[in-house]
């Protein structure tokens, strides 16, 4: 067992989002495992149209896995609390469906 990556729907400030989530046991960490995971269901989650847009929900001081939300093009969005605890809402969109602006 390595740790596990997947799709999950969470609610964050009373909004439905669709997070990627990883966890990877310590021994697994910096091999790139959490990156190769996370980008597999960014393009699974994109392609089949689950959503227009992704979170990742990251404690505000585990950097590594904020670098693997980065990796994965998202963008470092706002800070909240998630169940009592301090994180920031990375997200990415869709980028077949157009912008407007």
């Amino acid at each position: 067992f390595v740790g596990q990556c997947g799709l999950i729907t969470q609610t964050v400030d009373e909004q439905e989002v669709l997070e990627i989530g990883y966890h990877l046991l310590p021994d697994y960490w910096g091999k790139g495992y959490a990156t190769e995971a996370a980008r597999f269901f960014r393009q699974y989650a994109f392609s089949r149209k689950l959503a227009d847009r992704l979170v990742s929900i990251i404690h505000i001081d585990n950097v590594p896995s904020q670098r693997v939300a980065e990796r994965n093009g998202m963008r470092r969005g706002r800070q909240t609390d998630f169940r009592g605890i301090p994180v920031f809402i990375y997200h990415t969109e869709d980028p077949s469906i157009p912008t407007t602006r």
